[in-house]
């Protein structure tokens, strides 16, 4: 398998120098011998930290216990649990089947109609799932591209407001006027054509 990128560093230096991330880099391929490489990053990363392992927990107050017999929302699943009934029940997928007629109505034209549909019911769905990956693949980087411009331009646009001061104190900014109806769609809906 090939290193990662993430375990070699960006510029193939061998570790990250950033004070600011105290965590080992993710990684999903890792090469011959890891165990090794990653027990001695973990030592190196332990020698630079301020706090040791068993530090860590003494600052963070204990954890509450919390009473959800209480909730509402949960009382038909704890009476399902106490009755010993465990798990939900789960969903229904027949619908997602395409089985034919059971057999003592293999002769029924009317439940080969109902399978019939069924059937096409299942290729529609799967005919437009196609066609929404197909159009994903085909727009979505643009739209996201578009969107994500939008918000840097939303972005840029709060930020220069935020550091601007008040509009009474900006020197190009017209005197503003008071308007005489202080509702101008009401004015306008009033008007007769």
């Amino acid at each position: 398998m090939s290193t990662p990128a993430m375990l070699a560093g960006p510029g193939g230096a061998s570790r990250w120098v950033n004070e600011d991330i105290d965590a080992l880099p993710y990684a999903d391929e890792l090469p011959e011998g890891w165990r090794a490489d990653v027990d001695r990053l973990v030592q190196e990363e332990m020698r630079r930290m301020k706090k040791r392992p068993k530090d860590y927990l003494e600052e963070m107050p204990p954890a509450r216990e919390i009473d959800w017999s209480g909730c509402p929302l949960l009382e038909k699943a704890f009476a399902r649990v106490a009755e010993g009934k465990g798990g939900l029940d789960r969903p229904d997928g027949a619908r997602y089947e395409l089985a034919p007629p059971p057999k003592n109505k293999r002769n029924d034209e009317k439940a080969w109609e109902v399978a019939v549909k069924n059937a096409r019911a299942q290729l529609e769905h799967q005919t437009l799932r196609v066609q929404n990956l197909e159009l994903a693949a085909k727009f979505a980087p643009a739209a996201w591209r578009a969107h994500n411009a939008h918000l840097e331009t939303n972005i840029a646009r709060y930020a220069t407001r935020a550091t601007a001061p008040p509009r009474e104190e900006r020197r190009d900014a017209p005197p503003r006027r008071p308007s005489p109806n202080p509702n101008p769609r009401r004015r306008a809906r009033g008007r007769q054509p």
